[in-house]
């Protein structure tokens, strides 16, 4: 296997939901056989889950790995990653720190893909890839990526959400990364490189995409 080092940034992003996942209620009547008194009782339970709610941001550097260019790549090495910016469950003070906390980032191979879970573990939680597609671009030497994984950690259920990638070469290397949660009616957004080269820093800021489900309750 080839590994070309190139001077090169990245933006990682990704925003989580919390979900209730409802409450039950149940009502049994039970009806006395002794005499003529019937007596009821009421059996009330619930059951909750929670999913993880918050966005977390990501920046370092990466290289390229089983081919000479990007778009002759067959897997992403990371070669470093910074927590740049936390939100909601994942503001933890003394466990992630942004511009401070490490990051251990895991390599992605995407042709063929091969499972190298967790992909990333920061402050208890940890993002473990599901699915990986590469997708088409229009853009010449673009790497376009997209995939579903979980998110977990830290006591929270295992959250699902999905994943886009954009990678490029020009000059130096750049590429966004975003993540999100699925949902039936959702597209993520595939991130521009280009726009990490407009800013001059080689970094281009990512909102993480998240939507929060309603709360669900039935009463039986």
């Amino acid at each position: 296997m080839v590994v070309e080092k190139i001077n090169s940034t990245f933006n990682f992003g990704f925003g989580v939901y919390k979900q209730h996942l409802g409450e039950k209620m149940k009502k049994k009547l039970i009806k006395s056989l002794v005499g003529v008194f019937a007596g009821s009782l009421l059996a009330a339970g619930s059951a909750m889950a929670w999913s993880i709610d918050g966005n977390l941001n990501m920046a370092g550097g990466w290289t390229p790995l089983g081919g000479t260019t990007v778009s002759t790549a067959t897997g992403i090495q990371f070669t470093s990653a910074r927590v740049v910016a936390v939100a909601g469950d994942f503001d933890i003070p003394g466990t992630i720190e942004p511009f401070i906390t490490e990051v251990t980032m895991n390599d992605v191979f995407f042709d063929p893909y091969a499972a190298n879970n967790p992909m990333w573990s920061v402050g208890g939680f940890e993002f473990n890839l599901d699915s990986l597609t590469i997708g088409a671009s229009s853009v010449p030497n673009q790497l376009v990526l997209s995939g579903t994984g979980f998110i977990s950690g830290n006591g929270y259920d295992p959250t699902q959400a999905y994943w886009t990638f954009s990678g490029d070469q020009s000059g130096s290397s750049s590429f966004a990364w975003s993540n999100g949660t699925t949902t039936d009616d959702q597209t993520a957004p595939v991130p521009e490189p280009a726009t990490m080269l407009l800013m001059g820093t080689g970094l281009a800021g990512l909102a993480g995409a998240s939507r929060r489900r309603s709360k669900k309750n039935s009463n039986k």
